[in-house]
């Protein structure tokens, strides 16, 4: 019982960060140092900085 009450609440928490993913996004994007740190570590996936820069340079 215990296993499937587990079970149960995360699927719930999982629905609400899904149905509020956009205000939990804008929320810790909203702080400078959580927004460069994960631009930053965007940066470090090859294909995220290739589409970036090869739209940069497209302009």
């Amino acid at each position: 019982m215990k296993k499937m009450t587990n079970i149960l609440l995360l699927v719930a928490a999982a629905s609400l960060a899904y149905q509020w993913r956009y205000k939990i996004l804008n929320a810790f994007l909203g702080n400078e140092s959580i927004r460069k740190m994960s631009v930053g570590m965007a940066m470090n996936i090859l294909g995220v900085r290739d589409r970036f820069t090869e739209s940069v340079s497209r302009k």
